[in-house]
């Protein structure tokens, strides 16, 4: 080839790299690329024998093109095939939803798959343990939470956890034999968790949905959380860095106090607390005050305590400028304060920022207020 008037020589492709193009690919981000069809992301899937994650969701999910793909196999090509994704993701709009044999052949073909962000119902999710190297999860249940969540939970050895169920009784279908409650998401969820997975390191709850009531009798959730000395005894939660819990706002969807406090002063590696909805009614300082008295909070680096995010209104959050100060001078490593719905002044907040300055501390204090821009 000449350029110019040199002559360059020929640079050649290898042939793995002509015909698959980058063969060491492991991540590939296609979700702009609406010219991208399903048969498109199939031969990426096909071809980049070395990638881990593909983000895709036009028409179907990547997820869905698996089950697709599975589905049109003969037995032998589903045994012989093997995928390295490491990481899939299943959302709305979605047209399919895996069931039992599908969930089965999907395992079989992501063996390596670590982590997976799912929409599905319960009775799935159990099947989630199929996954052998499964520990990062962020579910969306669709029904209600239940057997299907414990038994993920007592199967696997989970890191990071994220549940969401906001199902409504009055919209959705049940089989006649399952009984479900509304108003315990957040106790059945963190219980069992404590209980049933005691290595997870993050932990998220969020919604108003339903639980069985087989899966409350199941964890003896009325009697453990109803007794304080059994709370007080539990040593759990000991590798939990991050909670987050979420209720909606026009909902009264909360968690037991006291049950809540057995797991943050248990929690003494965690670094990240943030507490968004109808958490306020008993979030008070003496609530903080008693944690710290129990040697809670030591490893916080974030803090946040609010009614919702869409800005905040002073007094939402029953939480003054005594737990400002106390947190501050208590919590060696902390890093962000949000106290967008605590109940102080805007005088008392520049005072804690002032604070902040004179001391050169490496602290972030954040109140954004309902209509400020």
């Amino acid at each position: 080839m000449v350029v110019g008037h040199r002559e360059v020589p020929e640079m050649r492709v290898p042939e793995t790299q002509e015909k698959y193009g980058c063969s060491l690919l492991e991540r590939l981000n296609l979700q702009s690329c609406d010219g991208v069809t399903e048969a498109g992301v199939r031969h990426l899937l096909d071809s980049l024998h070395n990638l881990h994650s593909l983000e895709y969701h036009q028409v179907s999910s990547v997820l869905e093109i698996l089950i697709k793909w599975t589905g049109s196999m003969s037995a032998n090509q589903r045994e012989e095939k093997k995928l390295n994704l490491m990481e899939v993701e299943h959302g709305f709009p979605y047209s399919l939803s895996p069931f039992s044999e599908q969930m089965e052949h999907l395992a079989h073909l992501c063996p390596r798959l670590t982590t997976l962000t799912l929409v599905t119902q319960d009775s799935i999710v159990s099947l989630l343990a199929l996954f052998p190297n499964l520990s990062n999860l962020n579910v969306e249940l669709e029904d209600y939470l239940g057997e299907g969540f414990l038994s993920l939970l007592e199967k696997t050895s989970l890191n990071h956890l994220s549940v969401s169920c906001s199902s409504d009784p009055d919209a959705s279908f049940f089989p006649d034999d399952q009984l479900v409650q509304q108003g315990q998401l957040f106790n059945l969820a963190t219980l069992s968790v404590g209980l049933l997975a005691p290595t997870i390191n993050k932990l998220s709850v969020s919604g108003c949905g339903l639980v069985s009531l087989s899966a409350v009798q199941r964890m003896e959730l009325v009697d453990r959380i109803g007794s304080s000395s059994w709370l007080r005894k539990q040593n759990w939660f000991s590798q939990l860095s991050s909670l987050l819990l979420m209720s909606y706002e026009d909902t009264t969807v909360t968690i037991n106090s006291v049950l809540l406090r057995s797991i943050i002063k248990s929690a003494r590696k965690l670094e990240v607390l943030n507490l968004e909805g109808n958490f306020g009614s008993f979030f008070t300082d003496t609530f903080v005050s008693n944690l710290f008295s129990q040697g809670a909070f030591l490893s916080l680096h974030i803090l946040d305590i609010s009614a919702c995010d869409q800005g905040g209104i002073p007094g939402r959050v029953p939480l003054t400028l005594n737990t400002a100060r106390t947190v501050i001078n208590r919590c060696p490593h902390l890093k962000e304060l949000r106290m967008s719905d605590w109940n102080m002044t805007d005088l008392q907040f520049q005072q804690l920022e002032q604070l902040v300055v004179d001391n050169n501390w490496n602290l972030k204090l954040t109140r954004r207020l309902a209509g400020q821009g």
